[in-house]
């Protein structure tokens, strides 16, 4: 007979495993504009870009042309000047709370 004193965790085994996922196309050139956006940040035009294209600071970003990397820039522009987009499955568990709630207190709604 075996006696084992200790933790419970000895009797069984631990294994731990990660998976790196690369990122590609659009999500890369988005995350790539979010980590240089103190650098990026007031580029509102197409021609401050092409001033700035040469710095060593956006050799990063060679790997895209620059009408993409614009575009990248003025959609994070527009991200954070009106917000995030709502998420589609928190939008319609909010209405179903909502309903529930007018439902519950007995309010007639009338459209």
């Amino acid at each position: 007979m075996v006696l084992v004193v200790g933790a419970s965790n000895q009797w069984f085994a631990q294994s731990l495993s990660a998976l790196a996922v690369p990122q590609v196309g659009a999500i890369a050139l988005q995350a790539k504009v979010e980590q240089l956006w103190d650098d990026l940040q007031n580029i509102r035009e197409p021609a401050v870009l092409d001033f700035a294209w040469t710095l060593p600071a956006f050799q990063a970003l060679h790997q895209w042309s620059k009408e993409e990397v614009f575009e990248a820039i003025a959609r994070h522009h527009k991200t954070l000047e009106s917000g995030p987009e709502p998420d589609p499955v928190q939008l319609r568990q909010a209405v179903d709370q909502f309903g529930h709630l007018v439902a519950a207190s007995g309010i007639v709604i009338v459209q």
